[in-house]
């Protein structure tokens, strides 16, 4: 090996750890500003600050008890609806059906409450024909309310996911099972066996999700721990007190991350929506299909619902035009974060992705930190980045449009390097050696070989980050500056006095951003493959 090219080896694997550290510095930087900032307040206050935040309150037990629960019932019920869903969409796996799987998997990027909004108007407007019938009236709000409206906002990720893992399923041993045992007995001794790994992701990925947010919850009276955090915070309990508080919830959350991050791996290492299928499409029995038609429908009522519900509660598109023209301000704020939060995780989300792919342990350390920074609940990185950047020699950020910005990169950067991850788990790395062994410039070989092969996975990266920043609220609403407000803040701020159609118009407008910022990643990734046949995909 020529020494010119060793150093260029050494300079690539400097860069790569210089991104990680960068990468780990974003997504933990608040929660460690938070505990250094907390130990040098114990150190202030002593004994008396001890007194006051060792443990929570026996009411904070009981309501971190109910969280929990409730998180777990939303799991459980997402994963129910998403593997029958996933099944019978399976089983149809044709053109057609590749189009409606996209459709239901494309409400992810839609934001939690637009469709706790649609739901809110589905069963006012079912209690109005209940009243005019003589009976009562279904509850608008509490526990079963809040309990459907996030299970039907996490179904699309149960269906993305139950369906990677039958799609990893090799058809030879299905075929192999056909021989011997009829179609539905194959399915439940060989297929739904071989899924698990990614059906626990999916639903460690929405315990996760469900337990440490606020939002929805609290739109229907439903008060959960994280909202706890968040008012105590709000009404000035010291940072470390609200760590220490933190902490049971933080816990859990990491140990269900450690207990489905093996699920988590087997999902990037085999993104094969375009694996081989079965010669003949399994057979059912009645029963069965019958379920599975229930669950399609299921699946189906968190598109049909938010999008019908919204455009019918505009009900005036004048009325629509001029709300939309109020909230310019804060529409023009979301797109920048967005567009800045998504563009910016492309510089370190390739540097971190590269480290995890050359990774050979099964239990890699790397790997872990990457993905437990998903099971930091919001209202905790907000309060961080307060901490982080409310200093005098580092307070040039504080204040600024860039907190939000580092919020929505503190949350949502491990997602855009679990992307990364599977684009690069389908690439020859004898090409990038190649490429090192004959390049002739750095500049040239990053342009014609590296970045052809991994556009795809930009593209996917960056359309993640901005869909999920552009409904990001946990932390926005701690760290946004004044006078600098989100449009999701707008709206939650709205919600909360009820729901009007000026509110079904700006939330009718997000989710058609977040829908078509969606959309265009997708046709990105058609486009690349007609373009480049031989090039490796991301899942399409």
């Amino acid at each position: 090996m020529s020494n010119p090219h060793c150093r260029a080896v050494r300079k690539s694997c400097g860069m790569r750890q210089l991104g990680f550290l960068v990468f780990l510095l974003l997504v933990y930087g608040p929660v460690i500003a938070l505990a250094i900032a907390g130990m040098d307040e114990l150190a202030q206050s002593g004994r008396a600050f001890l007194r006051e935040t060792t443990f929570p309150s026996q009411r904070q037990w009981m309501l971190l008890t109910h969280t929990f629960l409730f998180a777990l019932s939303v799991s459980v019920g997402s994963i129910f609806i998403g593997i029958i869903a996933a099944t019978g969409l399976w089983r149809l796996y044709r053109k057609a059906a590749k189009w409606l799987i996209w459709l239901v998997v494309l409400f992810i990027a839609v934001p939690p409450y637009v469709h706790a909004l649609a739901w809110m108007n589905t069963l006012s407007a079912a209690n109005s024909i209940l009243e005019r019938l003589g009976f009562a009236g279904l509850p608008q709000t509490g526990w079963p309310v809040a309990w459907w409206v996030e299970v039907m906002t996490y179904v699309p990720f149960s269906v993305g996911l139950t369906l990677l893992g039958l799609a990893s399923v090799d058809p030879e041993m299905i075929e192999a099972g056909r021989v011997s045992r009829n179609d539905f007995r194959v399915f439940w001794r060989i297929v739904l066996p071989l899924a698990v790994p990614q059906i626990l992701a999916a639903g460690g990925l929405i315990f996760v999700l469900s337990v440490t947010d606020y939002g929805v919850p609290s739109l229907f009276q439903v008060n959960v721990y994280p909202l706890d955090l968040y008012v105590r915070y709000s009404f000035g309990s010291p940072p470390l007190q609200t760590l220490v508080l933190a902490l049971p919830l933080l816990a859990v959350a990491v140990v269900v991350i450690l207990c489905s991050q093996a699920g988590l791996r087997a999902v990037v290492m085999k993104p094969l929506w375009s694996a081989r299928t079965i010669s003949t499409p399994l057979v059912w029995p009645g029963w069965f299909t019958a379920i599975q038609a229930v669950g399609i429908l299921l699946a189906l009522a968190q598109v049909v619902v938010p999008s019908v519900n919204l455009i019918l509660a505009t009900k005036s598109w004048p009325s629509a035009v001029e709300a939309i023209g109020v909230a310019r301000k804060e529409i023009l704020t979301s797109l920048w974060v967005a567009l800045v939060a998504g563009s910016t995780c492309l510089l370190i989300a390739p540097a971190v992705a590269k480290t995890l792919v050359e990774t050979k342990s099964h239990f890699s350390t790397r790997w872990l930190l990457v993905v437990l920074p998903l099971a930091i609940p919001a209202p905790l990185t907000g309060i961080g980045l307060i901490v982080l950047w409310n200093h005098p020699l580092v307070g040039l950020l504080h204040g600024t449009m860039a907190m939000p910005i580092l919020a929505a990169l503190a949350r949502f950067a491990p997602l855009a390097v679990l992307v990364m991850v599977a684009q690069l788990r389908r690439i020859d790395r004898l090409l990038f050696d190649a490429a090192g062994v004959f390049q002739t410039s750095r500049t040239r070989t990053w342009v014609q070989v590296v970045l052809p092969m991994l556009a795809p996975s930009l593209v996917a990266a960056n359309g993640v980050v901005s869909a999920l920043s552009l409904g990001e609220l946990g932390a926005t609403l701690i760290v946004a500056p004044p006078g600098q407000a989100t449009l999701t803040m707008r709206i939650y701020s709205y919600l909360h006095y009820g729901a009007s159609e000026n509110v079904a118009a700006l939330c009718l407008l997000i989710a058609i951003g977040t829908l078509m910022w969606a959309l265009m990643t997708v046709l990105a990734f058609r486009l690349w493959a007609l373009l480049f046949p031989n090039a490796p995909e991301v899942g399409v």
